[in-house]
C-alpha cells in the first residue's frame, strides 16, 4: 500500500517533469536545423579522435522521472515524492581536417512535495578543442571530464571525481563518472606502437572556500571551485604490454597536497574472465576518529581488486573488494557510531565530505554487480543491479535497474534503491530507506 499510494501521488510530479523536458526539447529545437550529421558516442579518454558517420540524432536526451521514497523513522516526510526532469546534450563536431570541438551539458530540475527537495541546476560537464597535431600527438584545450581507473566500484587513481558531482539520480558510479564535472585543463596525449602517454595541466581558476563542502550550486554555476580550486598535474603511461595484459603508471601532483602515484592492471585470463586491479599511493590525512579535529598524516595506499566473469548466455557478474588506508578502521568506526549531541553533527560533516570526494568512510568494502542485455534472451531488455557493503558493520546499499528499449528513440526504465542495516551502520542511517522511480528516456 506504501509504495501504490507514492506511485500515485508521483503521477503528477511526472506530468510535470514531461512539461519541463517538453519545454526544454522547444528550447533546442533550433539545433536540430543547425547541426551537421552526428557523430559516435565518444569518450573524453580516448587517445584518437574518432571519424565521424552519417546519423540524424542531435545528441540530446530527455528524461521525465517519477518517484516515491521511504523515508527512516524520524526524517521529514514533506517531500517523499519527486519529479524530475533532464535534458542532457553531448555532442562533437569537425571544424577542420585535425580540429574538433566537444559540447556535453546537463539541465535537471527537482520537484517535491515541499520545498526543501525543488532544486534546478545545470552541469557543464565538457567544452574543449581537440587539435590532432600529427598521426600520433593530439592537444586537448577546455573543461574535460578526465576519467581514469579499471576498478567499477572504486576507482583509486580517478584523482579529478573529488567534489565533481553536483547532482545525483543514480547511485551507479558509472553514472556519477560520466555525469560529474570536467576540470579545465591542457592535455597533450600521444601514441604509437610502443603505448601510450597523456600529460594534463590543470590552472587554478577560483579561490573560494570550500570547507565543510560549501559549494556555489546556482543554477548556471560553473562549478570552477569544485575542479579548478588549486593547480594540479596529472601523468599516464601506458606501455604495450600484449593481448592479454593491460596497465597503466599514473602520478597525480596538487598544490598543497603531497604528490600521490598510481597503476591500473588489467588481465584477460580467459574469453570469459578478466582480472582487474587498481591502486594508489601517497602521503595523505586520514579521516579524523571519533573526538579529534583532523586525521594524522602518513603514506596510506588505495586499493580496488576484482574480477568479472561473463556466463554462457550474456550475465556479467563482477566482485570487487575495496580497501583505503586513509579510511576508519573497526575500532574507530565503533566508537563513531556510539557518538551524541555535537559528535552526531561531526559525524554528519564527515560523512557529508566523503561522499563529495567519493571517498571510503571505513576501510574495507565488498562490491559486487550484475548486468544483462538481451536478459532471458529478449532483445529490449537490460537489467543491472549492483550492491556495496562495509565490511565492519555489514549495512549495504543495494540498486536495482531494469530498462526496456521501446527503440532506439525511447527507453522506459524502473530503479529500486535500499539502504540496509541498523540505525547507526552507514546505510542505514541514511534518512531514505528506499527509492522507486519510473523514468523515460528520449534520444534526439
Amino acid at each position: 500500500m506504501l509504495w501504490s499510494s507514492m506511485l500515485q501521488r508521483s503521477s503528477l510530479r511526472l506530468h510535470h517533469a514531461l512539461l519541463l523536458a517538453a519545454w526544454g526539447l522547444s528550447s533546442h529545437a533550433a539545433a536540430q536545423t543547425a547541426a551537421p550529421a552526428d557523430a559516435p558516442a565518444f569518450d573524453p579518454l580516448a587517445l584518437q579522435v574518432q571519424p565521424a558517420e552519417a546519423g540524424t540524432r542531435i545528441g540530446l536526451r530527455m528524461e521525465a522521472w517519477a518517484q516515491g521514497v521511504d523515508l527512516r523513522d524520524g526524517a521529514s516526510a514533506s517531500d517523499d515524492v519527486l519529479g524530475r526532469a533532464v535534458l542532457d546534450f553531448r555532442r562533437e563536431w569537425r571544424l577542420g581536417e585535425s580540429l574538433r570541438a566537444g559540447f556535453s551539458d546537463r539541465m535537471e530540475a527537482v520537484e517535491g512535495n515541499g520545498d526543501a527537495a525543488d532544486r534546478q541546476r545545470n552541469a557543464l560537464r565538457e567544452l574543449y578543442l581537440n587539435w590532432q597535431a600529427t598521426p600520433s600527438w593530439y592537444l586537448d584545450a577546455g573543461r574535460i571530464n578526465l576519467r581514469q581507473g579499471v576498478a567499477l566500484g572504486y576507482n583509486p587513481t580517478d584523482w579529478l571525481r573529488e567534489n565533481a558531482v553536483v547532482m545525483r539520480s543514480s547511485q551507479n558510479p558509472a553514472a556519477l563518472r560520466e555525469n560529474r564535472l570536467g576540470a579545465v585543463m591542457l592535455r597533450a596525449q600521444a601514441v604509437d606502437a610502443r603505448g601510450s602517454a597523456q600529460l594534463a595541466l590543470i590552472p587554478q581558476l577560483s579561490d573560494e572556500d570550500t570547507s565543510g563542502s560549501r559549494f556555489d550550486d546556482q543554477f548556471w554555476s560553473l562549478g570552477l571551485e569544485r575542479t579548478n580550486r588549486h593547480r594540479a598535474a596529472f601523468l599516464r603511461i601506458s606501455p604495450r604490454t600484449g593481448e592479454r595484459v593491460v596497465g597503466d603508471l599514473t602520478a597525480f601532483a596538487r598544490a598543497g597536497d603531497a604528490p600521490q602515484l598510481g597503476s591500473n592492471l588489467s588481465y584477460t585470463a580467459s574469453d570469459s574472465l578478466i582480472l582487474q586491479m587498481e591502486w594508489s599511493g601517497g602521503r595523505r590525512a586520514a579521516l579524523p576518529a571519533a573526538g579529534q579535529a583532523q586525521g594524522g598524516t602518513g603514506w596510506f595506499n588505495r586499493l580496488a581488486v576484482g574480477g568479472s566473469w561473463t556466463s554462457p548466455v550474456g550475465l556479467v557478474l563482477t566482485l570487487e573488494h575495496h580497501y583505503a588506508g586513509d579510511a576508519l578502521n573497526e575500532a574507530d568506526w565503533n566508537a563513531w557510531r556510539a557518538v551524541q549531541g555535537s559528535g552526531a553533527r561531526a559525524l554528519g560533516e564527515l560523512r557529508r565530505g566523503v561522499t563529495e570526494r567519493q571517498d571510503l568512510l571505513v576501510r574495507h568494502y565488498w562490491f559486487g554487480r550484475a548486468a544483462w542485455d538481451r536478459a532471458f534472451g529478449v532483445e529490449p531488455l537490460e537489467l543491472s543491479a549492483f550492491v556495496r557493503r562495509n565490511a565492519y558493520d555489514h549495512s549495504s546499499m543495494l540498486q536495482v535497474e531494469g530498462t526496456w528499449h521501446v527503440s532506439d528513440r525511447l527507453d522506459v526504465s524502473a530503479m529500486f534503491n535500499r539502504m540496509i542495516g541498523s540505525d547507526s551502520s552507514e546505510f542505514g542511517a541514511s534518512p531514505v530507506r528506499s527509492a522507486l522511480a519510473v523514468y523515460l528516456r528520449w534520444f534526439l
